[in-house]
């Protein structure tokens, strides 16, 4: 019987044990404590529902550790991922659980030389990370010898397939062992997901860990209604009013995040796009300056955005509303990880209202709706964040030079007098609320700029939307039919 409460309770070795003390992991997440011994203790396949941050790499990796010999001479687990970059995270995070174990891995993906590769297979490592394309290369090149597989895993299987690798996988799992264990994760099950694990695995036990409603409960998910052509402005003012921010914003195509990014920039905002234009290069810095600085806003596609697992993150937000329940719940699932909070955030105008509804049915979130932040709440962030930096800089060394340049200029006339003319001179009216304005509510506008003709904005008119605070309600038919693909940035393409 298990201690599923402990790592020790749950069959795992001392010396896994030992590397995860040292990594300081106390105690198993849900996923790792229903998963770890179900694998290490019996021979099912098995299909757990657990979106990135979860601990799901620990919750198949340390296993494969514990069964997986260190010199069998050929490759005993293969993972699957759908980009380099969690390929290579999940490779390293293994390694971190090795301790003095000297089972070899092998990362292979696309985008990098191959030859490296190739010498790193002839090894026969113990397991190989990779993505469905790279790896299928090196099997059909008989580079990779599936044919004593013990184990294959799926991680992040539901964005494999939206990634196009659908056919790769398939050819895959029919060239591996067929005596294998398979282990498939997914924050989703669409369809041709069931299809896959019905063709391709047996005797399998499905994990749904109900915790992870609690990691859902430790994010705060707002919806603002705004017309399409204020969203820049809504979104500004939210960065506004958390000074913090450090999230990924989400957008619909290349060219929205492009714009966005140059728009908030202008205003004065930490930001860089992220999108399929870019190359390897570009993306690792722009990745990089990110992860280092744990701050700013990445704006980037759910394509482009896969596979980026940052730790911290404070918020995530729906520029433009996704078009499938899926792509939310793994935008959404990017925030309040590792028993953190996290806030989500959807701008939703009203020609997304019916989807948007649609959506929070399909994946149980609810949103509050919320009004923007005022004029004079974002003049009060404000001066409550330059307090605080202000507060922050008092326990620092000061040069003298700049102590006999202040004590100067309090010669001047008084202290508060030559403090308030530095802040008028530096910042402007940005702190006294004498410039700047509120976003008008959508029944003031009467949703005319949605361009949906002039039967749509009077019904808009006649019905309202929702004041302060309140639901969508049956408003759904004022907003029109979605119209998906098209951009919402509308204000950004004028200028």
């Amino acid at each position: 019987m298990h201690n599923n409460s402990t790592f020790a309770g749950l069959g795992i070795s001392p010396i896994t044990l030992l590397a995860l003390e040292q990594k300081g992991f106390t105690e198993p997440t849900p996923i790792q404590a229903e998963v770890i011994p179900k694998v290490l203790t019996s021979d099912v396949d098995i299909i757990a529902k657990a979106r990135t941050g979860t601990g799901k790499t620990a919750a198949f990796g340390i296993p494969l550790l514990e069964l997986c010999e260190e010199s069998a001479g050929f490759v005993q687990s293969l993972i699957l991922t759908p980009t380099r970059e969690l390929a290579l995270q999940v490779c390293n995070e293994i390694e971190s659980f090795r301790g003095k174990r000297r089972h070899q891995l092998a990362p292979v993906y696309g985008g990098q030389a191959i030859r490296p590769q190739i010498m790193a297979l002839k090894k026969n490592p113990a397991i190989v990370v990779g993505t469905p394309g790279r790896v299928l290369d090196h099997v059909r090149g008989k580079r990779l010898n599936l044919s004593q597989l013990k184990f294959l895993v799926l991680d992040e299987a539901d964005e494999m397939l939206d990634m196009g690798f659908q056919e790769d996988l398939e050819a895959i799992l029919s060239s591996a062992n067929e005596e294998r264990r398979t282990l498939l994760f997914s924050a989703t099950m669409p369809d041709r997901l069931r299809k896959i694990a019905q063709g391709y695995m047996k005797n399998t036990v499905t994990i749904q860990v109900k915790a992870e409603t609690k990691e859902e409960n430790r994010t705060e998910r707002i919806a603002y209604e705004v017309h399409a052509s204020d969203k820049p402005d809504a979104l500004a003012r939210i960065l506004e009013f958390n000074p913090d921010f450090f999230g990924i914003i989400f957008c619909r195509t290349k060219m929205d995040t492009d714009e966005l990014a140059r728009n908030l920039q202008q205003r004065g905002f930490v930001s860089e796009a992220l999108h399929g234009d870019l190359s390897q290069a570009q993306r690792e810095k722009i990745l990089r300056w990110f992860k280092n600085s744990q701050r700013g806003a990445l704006v980037a596609t759910d394509v482009a955005a896969r596979g980026i697992d940052i730790s911290n993150l404070t918020h995530v937000v729906n520029y433009a509303v996704p078009d499938t329940a899926e792509a939310l719940t793994h935008r959404i699932g990017r925030t309040a990880r590792a028993g953190k909070t996290g806030i989500a955030i959807t701008l939703v105008s009203p020609s997304d209202f019916s989807r948007f509804r649609r959506m929070e049915r399909e994946t149980g979130f609810t949103f509050s709706r919320k009004a923007l932040p005022t004029f004079k709440e974002v003049i009060a962030a404000r001066r409550s964040s330059l307090k605080e930096r202000v507060s922050a800089l008092l326990g620092k060394t000061v040069p003298d030079d700049y102590i006999k340049l202040a004590e100067e200029l309090t010669q001047l006339s008084t202290p508060e007098y030559v403090i308030g003319a530095l802040l008028q001179d530096f910042y402007r009216d940005t702190l006294s609320g004498t410039s700047g304005r509120d976003i008008e509510p959508l029944a003031a506008k009467g949703g005319q700029d949605e361009k949906r003709g002039g039967r749509g904005g009077s019904r808009d008119r006649k019905r309202g939307f929702s004041p302060r605070g309140k639901s969508f309600g049956n408003r759904a038919k004022s907003g029109g039919k979605p119209t998906p693909g098209k951009s919402s940035n509308k204000s950004s393409k004028k200028k």
